[in-house]
């Protein structure tokens, strides 16, 4: 609507748009819980969550691969253009970049187990979490294994 009016508003309106948006989040204390999130609601809403995730999921694999490729792009790039050699660089920073990502997701995961720990010592608790990122974690490092071996046969 404001684009109508004036062309350049949607370039000169950023403070009032991060205003009005800071002001909408802090509104959002003040819904009240009963009527609006009802199960079927929550239902709904669980079903968008798994739905975003899976989204999210794909586009962080594309993302990765794209990084990948641009790498070892730019390390063929430097074969040729700098002489044998020079391109490995780039293959290095491939490697610690794979480093320092698994071992943020290792630290991840360790403290997401470390927080639902007290499952494995009681039933209360929520020990099936604790099995599900222990489970998960088994399944990235046999995945990446089985990635590093058929790429290497």
């Amino acid at each position: 609507l404001a684009a109508r009016c004036k062309p350049t508003a949607n370039r000169e309106a950023w403070p009032a748009k991060y205003f009005l948006f800071l002001c909408l989040v802090g509104a959002t204390v003040l819904i009240p819980n009963d009527p609006l999130f009802d199960p079927i609601y929550m239902q709904i809403a669980r079903a968008g969550g798994v739905i975003f995730i899976l989204f999210q999921q794909i586009i962080l694999i594309d993302l990765a691969y794209n990084w990948n490729e641009s790498w070892v792009e730019k390390a063929d790039r430097a074969e040729v253009d700098e002489g044998l050699g020079q391109g490995k660089k780039w293959l290095i920073a491939i490697l610690v970049s794979c480093a320092i990502l698994y071992i943020a997701s290792i630290a991840g995961v360790s403290l997401i187990c470390s927080t639902h720990w007290g499952g494995f010592k009681s039933a209360d608790k929520c020990s099936h979490y604790s099995l599900f990122n222990i489970f998960m974690l088994h399944c990235s490092f046999k995945k990446s294994e089985w990635r590093v071996q058929s790429t290497t046969r």
